[in-house]
């Protein structure tokens, strides 16, 4: 037979997640409520509207999303097809006093070529490498050659500069990938070199005209780049021109490398869940010079495109709804704790004038008075005077029982009249009347409009009465 002991009570009272909290209702409500907090909370509620259509916006325009950028590094970086539209380049010699660039055949000649180095290990444990160079065909630049960005080349001089043909016949499409370490490098090279009676059929100028074009020359190219605008919610690229200037080390040799790096954006437009748009892009890195003093190489400088094994990554994401109600709640409820603060006391005051006006009763007659209730208790008033007037300690002892009884709850009347009693706080408690131990009142004053002008009178000798009762007999 299961006892239920008062250890089993200590736990349950412990544990139970489910009991049903305890609370104390006045008038059927379970708070004091007064005009002022009503307007209040219309304000309140106003603000939370508010609130919710200007946090909303973004989640709407994606003006402002949350960015972080990254780089990660690739050990054998991914292939990257080569467009104009993609990345283009263009390139050529300058002259070493105007700066102007010129093609010249008789000064220098160029090859342009991709070149790949393969690495696969063979079953004996040793490593095969092979190079392999296929001609790339090239063509004096147009700003067809540079795709949608065509316009912003359009002031340099491309017609003394060279590109590449827009259709290879040696490659269905241009990639560069990995780096010399990796199974397949690929990377495009373009060799300028000195022009050269044996191979120009006698062509070429003298070798003070080459040695003072390319001694003192220098090199350029022109690229397309790309920057990232986190903001720009639709194209977050902004494409730009950009270009760099080497000088050539006639009759030394030198290389210049560019290299260009992949950039991804990742965008999280989901408006509930995520959901992930990925785009991709290429820009330019960095570059590299290296310089030989050594002549005869065949090669007065090589130009090479290859790819960084560093990538750069851009993580955007915007306002969700779930942001949208958490930033509301958040600087909605700072809000109401200022209010609830410069309330309190004034709902603490209307809840006890309420209270007391309640514990007494205090209200006037129905529309117009009833005559007859209105004479009865007129008449218990006046009996209530006469019998404080005799003095005599049973009647008064019949007195307080009458009191007692008036203090019971009685059925409610709607009046047109009203009472305002304003409450103070006092030094001396009521607990004994009010039956509330955690405050105390003094009841300060007591305005009363009716039509009975002895009610104020007699109300006021009772409550006299029951404050300071007679102790005789």
């Amino acid at each position: 037979m299961f006892v239920y002991t008062a250890g089993i009570d200590l736990i349950v009272n412990r544990v139970d997640l489910f009991g049903k909290p305890v609370s104390l209702n006045f008038n059927g409500k379970d708070k004091s409520k007064s005009f002022i907090g009503a307007c209040f909370s219309a304000g309140v509620l106003v603000f939370f509207i508010w609130a919710l259509f200007i946090f909303s916006q973004d989640m709407f325009k994606k003006k402002n999303p949350k960015t972080i950028t990254s780089q990660s590094f690739h050990e054998n970086p991914a292939s990257m097809t080569i467009t104009p539209d993609s990345f283009a380049f263009a390139f050529g010699v300058q002259d070493p006093v105007t700066y102007f660039h010129y093609i010249n055949s008789s000064i220098y000649t160029v090859d342009l070529s991709r070149q790949q180095l393969s690495r696969e290990l063979q079953p004996d444990g040793t490593l095969s490498e092979v190079w392999s160079s296929v001609a790339l065909e090239y063509e004096t630049c147009t700003t067809a050659h540079f795709g949608a960005m065509g316009a912003k080349f359009a002031d340099i001089e491309l017609n003394e500069l060279y590109c590449l043909k827009m259709n290879q016949p040696g490659l269905d499409e241009i990639t560069i990938q990995g780096v010399f370490e990796s199974p397949t490098y690929q990377y495009i090279q373009a060799t300028v070199k000195a022009c050269d009676n044996t191979t120009s059929g006698g062509t070429c100028g003298t070798p003070e005209e080459i040695q003072y074009y390319l001694g003192g020359g220098f090199f350029a190219t022109y690229f397309t780049n790309t920057a990232i605008d986190p903001k720009d919610y639709k194209t977050p690229n902004i494409n730009y021109r950009d270009s760099y200037y080497t000088s050539v080390t006639y009759p030394y040799y030198k290389e210049l490398t560019l290299y260009v790096a992949p950039l991804e954006v990742k965008s999280d437009v989901g408006w509930l869940t995520e959901d992930v748009e990925i785009q991709d892009f290429i820009a330019f890195e960095k570059t590299v010079e290296n310089l030989m003093f050594r002549q005869d190489m065949g090669a007065v400088l090589n130009f090479v495109v290859r790819v960084d094994k560093i990538q750069t990554i851009y993580e955007r994401s915007y306002t969700k709804i779930s942001d949208v109600f958490a930033d509301v709640n958040g600087l909605g409820s700072a809000i109401i704790i200022a209010f609830a603060f410069f309330l309190r006391p004034y709902s603490d005051i209307k809840f006890n004038e309420s209270l007391i006006n309640e514990l007494f009763d205090i209200k006037g007659p129905a529309d117009g008075g009833d005559k007859d209730k209105g004479g009865k208790g007129e008449k218990k008033n006046k009996r209530v005077k006469r019998s404080n007037s005799k003095g005599d300690h049973g009647k008064k002892k019949a007195l307080s029982r009458k009191n007692s009884k008036a203090e019971e709850p009685k059925k409610k009347r709607e009046d047109s009249n009203h009472l305002k009693i304003d409450v103070a706080a006092d030094k001396s408690p009521m607990n004994s009347i009010l039956n509330t131990p955690s405050d105390s009142f003094n009841i300060s004053k007591i305005e009363v409009q009716q039509e009975n002008p002895n009610l104020l009178k007699n109300l006021k000798q009772n409550l006299k009465d029951i404050k300071q009762p007679n102790c005789k007999g």
